[in-house]
């Protein structure tokens, strides 16, 4: 979880995908780390959703930064549009899933609430 100051400040949870030193990129929908596929699209945004998804150079993730990608990455605003997210902005580590939905607000993922994250 972590504060993101251009939102004036309110808490987000995403997860890190790139640490200090890691060179990340994506490419038709597949994220990358160090040249090892970590994330990759199995479908298209449900309800006609704008896809988000762009094509990113490599970029090596600075000093005391971490590069954050959104669960919902192809609707997620994230590192790919924000920047990366500075490490006095981290306030704590997600633990549990206490709510998930999908790209509208009827759409419950009720097989994920209470799972616990590691």
């Amino acid at each position: 979880m972590f504060h993101f100051p251009q939102t004036g400040g309110r808490d987000f949870v995403k997860r890190v995908i790139g640490v200090p030193g890691d060179v990340v990129q994506e490419q038709a929908g597949r994220f990358t780390v160090n040249g090892i596929v970590v994330h990759e699209s199995r479908s298209a945004p449900s309800g006609g959703a704008q896809t988000l998804s762009t094509v990113m150079e490599p970029q090596r993730v600075p000093a005391d930064r971490f590069y954050v990608l959104g669960d919902n990455w192809r609707t997620s605003l994230d590192s790919r549009f924000w920047g990366t997210v500075d490490e006095q902005e981290v306030v704590g580590k997600a633990i549990l899933i206490c709510w998930s939905r999908g790209t509208h607000w009827w759409e419950v993922h009720w097989n994920r609430i209470g799972r616990w994250l590691e």
